[in-house]
């Protein structure tokens, strides 16, 4: 910390740091490991401290601080500590009077009575749900007599049925080229991916490059292998990929495919329960069962 309020003390003053006596620029945070990269030495064999890579050694240090929490920022939003979310001290000693302008009924009566009622409440399900197994109204559960004990098991049933609908078996297979392709003659997303430069340069794409760079990196196979698998050269892959691919630009194309999407009639037989369901990714993980959250999705 030493080291970094002097380097803030440095900017405020606009003194560069070669002007600084190096006794007056704090070293004890440098450890043995890094000062080898840090120290020079004259024919004299005097060393002498190498500002630039001290200075970047305390940016990078600061950087792992942040990044593990020991270190935070008040003006950051990702990097804030906890305490500074909540209500300071000084507040925190007219809880009574918070809690009761809240009406937070929970938090009016003694934990030892709330911790009572949800006890009993937990107790009288448990003697419920247990009553409805054993009689056989669950048929959820499925109960196992031994003659020493009883086991249970849940009935679910492995799926035989493919995981492609044979309604798919009628259609051919299309490439995903052909499949861009058209998804671009009904909502024009392509024109989403503007240069970097803006209007500086020419904002005309050129499609057979750039489907083939958004290919590459939606599939994984990157930008190198698509061009020896393409008549594509690398380089021209490369470019087109830094001018156009970035994060607004595929927020934008998106968002211009998913608005399109759900303008058409058929997104509606999707509905579950007259329900719109959604997943936070495309990711697809195996299980050796299926439940309400892992099974296939009806799309």
């Amino acid at each position: 910390m030493d080291a970094i309020h002097f380097l803030k003390e440095v900017f405020m003053k606009r003194k560069p740091l070669s002007k600084y006596d190096i006794k007056d620029i704090p070293q004890a945070f440098i450890t043995n490991k890094n000062k080898r990269y840090l120290y020079t030495k004259d024919d004299s064999n005097t060393r002498h401290l190498l500002l630039d890579r001290y200075e970047f050694l305390i940016y990078y240090l600061l950087w792992n601080r942040l990044q593990s929490g020991d270190i935070f920022c008040r003006d950051s939003i990702q990097y804030r500590s906890f305490e500074d979310d909540l209500i300071d001290e000084d507040t925190w000693e007219q809880k009574e009077s918070i809690i009761q302008n809240l009406n937070l009924t929970t938090l009016q009566q003694p934990i030892e009575q709330h911790l009572k009622e949800l006890e009993n409440k937990l107790e009288a399900r448990l003697i419920s749900i247990n009553k409805k197994i054993t009689s056989g109204k669950n048929k959820h559960v499925q109960v196992k007599k031994h003659k020493e004990h009883h086991s249970w098991s849940l009935p679910y049933t492995r799926a035989s049925a493919p995981i492609n609908h044979s309604f798919f078996d009628i259609f051919l297979q299309i490439d995903m080229r052909s499949i861009l392709y058209f998804v671009n003659q009904h909502c024009n997303f392509l024109t989403k991916f503007e240069h970097i430069l803006g209007r500086y340069t020419n904002p005309k794409t050129n499609d057979t490059i750039l489907i083939p760079s958004l290919i590459a990196w939606g599939t994984n196979m990157g930008l190198y292998r698509m061009g020896q698998v393409s008549d594509i050269e690398y380089s021209k892959l490369a470019t087109t990929s830094a001018n156009f691919i970035r994060l607004e630009t595929l927020k934008d194309a998106n968002d211009c495919i998913s608005n399109a999407t759900s303008k058409l009639p058929i997104v509606q037989c999707y509905d579950i329960d007259d329900f719109i369901h959604s997943s936070s990714d495309g990711q697809k993980y195996e299980t050796q069962i299926h439940t309400l959250q892992s099974r296939h999705s009806s799309k």
